[in-house]
């Protein structure tokens, strides 16, 4: 029996976080636009440094509420994997167990490791992207969209392709 722990969304987290977090950017700019429009530019016509002040409550609200979201989706796994029958549990509750009757794996690099099993009670799809990643420059940056560390991306390739190899 191999057991694996890790921390990942899913294919319903990926979605919010990619459309919610947009969204959320948007709002100071919004709020923003807003004072400018029904002040009719009065507050901010006698002090330009008003204008800059306005944006940074939004900034500081849209970077709690991103990692809020961020923190929410993440769940942890936990996956036993006993010849081709496999038990998930999410946060200490089973998810899907029984014989893998599917398994697709897609791993970009080190960016992205989808892993999607099927099985007789369900299905559930892993998804984990790094929460740093190496830029071009060599300096690590920050990613708004991870999920996951490089060990529990580490994690989640082993399983994905030892699953691979038992079917």
């Amino acid at each position: 029996m191999l057991t694996y722990q890790f921390k990942s969304g899913t294919s319903k987290s990926d979605l919010i976080m990619g459309l919610g977090l947009p969204a959320i950017v948007g709002m100071p700019a919004l709020i923003t636009y807003l004072l400018l429009f029904y002040t009719r530019g009065k507050v901010f016509s006698e002090y330009r440094l008003s204008g800059l002040i306005a944006f940074l409550p939004g900034l500081f609200v849209t970077c709690f509420l991103m990692k809020r979201i961020r923190n929410h989706l993440v769940k942890d796994y936990v996956v036993e994997l006993v010849g081709a029958n496999i038990k998930i549990w999410e946060n200490g509750r089973r998810v899907v167990s029984g014989p893998i009757l599917h398994c697709r794996m897609n791993a970009i690099h080190d960016r992205l490791i989808r892993i999607d099993i099927s099985s007789d009670t369900g299905q559930i799809s892993f998804r984990a992207r790094p929460k740093e990643y190496r830029a071009v420059t060599g300096f690590s940056s920050f990613n708004p969209f991870g999920t996951s560390s490089s060990s529990d991306m580490e994690t989640l390739l082993s399983l994905g392709m030892k699953i691979q190899s038992v079917i």
